[in-house]
């Protein structure tokens, strides 16, 4: 009868567009409200609003992908809708009306206004703009439809607006525009139709805030588009368990869609970091200004990139690649990512940022793995030697010139994990620098897993899913199994279809069907 969470606003609406049920609008009993009871059922409706609007967030926050459906509302769904199918007094029913009113326009200018700040021109200027324009102009139609109802004098003239509404909604095939978006989400292969979720996460090279966004507005427009078809469905009287089954799995094809694009968005993140800093040095100015090269690409990197810490050095490639005079390099790099432009090339490293409280004990092993002087060309081979450092540190960078570094903000003092000390440039001759980056606590020597269970949060029951992370990172997710979805496969598609059943019984209740 839904998709995820339409019933919360479902509830807030179905029994404003009284359909053609069996019982007629003048059979429906009206009751008068206590002041205090209106504002009960006011605070009811801002709930359901409030939901749609925190599962935004949810997306939008959260540090790992998971298949998002919108839950349902439970007993406030079922409150509202009963406050409005039962009926109320003109006065009180015209308070209820405005107040969604003024609550749906204002959640389309939140969701609009985060909207603006993306990068929207290749869905804007594609064919994938034809169901989203049916979803925006059948939902703006709905709200218009809201405003007619409450200044309506008496229920022949709500029904000849709902009339015009769901007229229009048939002629303009509004029914169809989630299943076409669904589509483009969900192309594969060969075919004449572009995988939209792929070809945006191009766009905007897998930037993980965009991904973000842009899955939230797929959320938004799946959410709109099948509580326009529940309202449609009940007013047509054209409702069964195969279109509660069909609407439900449209959202849920929608999500697992996003989840894989970003799953692949994170795990092939390399490849689009190299790309946006090979954009980077396009200035010839920073190829001769190193250190600011440096500091451009990590700034960046901080900001796109957030969940992870950078280490970025830039230097000219012919004084750091020689492999038989090893000793007449600049710089001796491990475990960086290179990219090279002209004469000039940018290494880049990157560890998940969290907790250093190991880093002062590490700090002192490695203080003892240097005891004695160690020339600059041989600080990764002593670090093999010593055993109690291994795995703990994710870069190296020893150099006897200028570093051309940048570990931190300029502004900042030197970060947690960045461990010091000096080495030789050659025997008997001091200047070089050693700079190693030490992993944080979450992810020394661990696997990501092992603190992310998908089975609904618990250790055993049912195979709900598997947790899946890039071997370059402690990024952990859970891929849910149909028919499983939250952060931890912890919500089912089966439960959220009974609640669908659960609210269809209560209106069959409700009109003695």
């Amino acid at each position: 009868m839904s998709s995820p969470g339409l019933l919360l606003l479902l509830l807030v609406s179905s029994s404003l567009l009284l359909s053609n049920v069996s019982t007629s609008a003048d059979e429906i009993k009206v009751f008068e409200m206590t002041p205090e009871e209106t504002n009960k059922h006011l605070k009811r409706v801002k709930t359901v609003v409030k939901l749609f609007r925190d599962n935004a967030d949810k997306i939008r926050f959260a540090l790992v992908p998971f298949l998002n459906m919108i839950p349902v509302a439970g007993s406030e769904v079922g409150a509202v809708v009963n406050l409005i199918l039962l009926g109320v007094s003109a006065t009180n029913k015209n308070e209820v009306l405005g107040t969604i009113v003024s609550e749906f326009k204002d959640l389309n200018i939140k969701l609009d206004n985060y909207r603006i700040e993306q990068k929207w021109d290749t869905w804007a200027s594609s064919a994938f703009h034809k169901p989203e324009k049916k979803i925006r102009e059948g939902w703006d139609s709905y709200i218009t439809l809201l405003s007619a109802l409450e200044q309506a004098k008496d229920e022949a003239e709500r029904e000849r607006h709902r009339k015009k509404f769901f007229d229009a909604y048939r002629v303009n095939k509004y029914e169809s525009a989630t299943k076409d978006l669904r589509t483009y989400l969900q192309a594969k292969g060969r075919t004449l139709i572009s995988n939209l979720g792929d070809l945006f996460a191009e766009k905007v090279r897998c930037h993980e805030k965009d991904i973000k966004e842009f899955t939230v507005f797929i959320n938004e427009l799946i959410m709109k588009g099948s509580f326009l078809n529940d309202l449609y469905y009940e007013y047509e009287n054209n409702n069964s368990s195969a279109i509660d089954a069909e609407a439900a799995k449209i959202n849920y094809d929608a999500g697992s869609a996003m989840f894989q694009v970003h799953k692949s968005c994170i795990f092939n993140s390399m490849e689009y970091v190299k790309l946006d800093v090979t954009d980077l040095m396009n200035d010839p100015k920073d190829h001769k200004d190193r250190q600011k090269l440096a500091e451009k690409v990590r700034s960046f990197l901080s900001q796109t990139y957030n969940r992870y810490d950078w280490m970025v050095v830039a230097y000219l490639t012919k004084h750091s690649n020689r492999t038989f005079l090893k000793t007449e390099n600049r710089h001796y790099l491990s475990n960086f990512t290179e990219v090279t432009k002209g004469e000039v090339s940018v290494v880049v490293a990157r560890q998940m940022t969290g907790n250093y409280t190991m880093v002062k004990d590490l700090k002192t092993e490695l203080d003892r793995c240097f005891t004695k002087s160690v020339l600059c060309s041989d600080v990764e081979k002593k670090l093999k030697g010593c055993v109690k450092v291994s795995g703990s540190y994710t870069a190296v960078h020893a150099y006897t010139d200028k570093g051309h570094a940048s570990y931190t903000e300029p502004s900042t003092t030197k970060a947690p994990y960045i461990y010091t000390r000096k080495c030789k440039k050659i025997k008997l001759v001091k200047g070089g620098q050693i700079v190693i980056m030490i992993k944080s606590d979450e992810e020394m020597n661990k696997n990501p897993c092992d603190n992310l269970k998908c089975n609904g949060g618990k250790n055993e029951g049912t195979d709900r899913g598997e947790c899946v992370h890039p071997e370059d990172t402690f990024v952990a997710m859970c891929e849910c199994k149909h028919p499983y979805y939250g952060q931890q496969c912890e919500l089912s598609l089966d439960d959220y279809k009974k609640e669908l059943q659960k609210f269809k019984d209560e209106l069959n209740m409700i009109y003695r069907i």
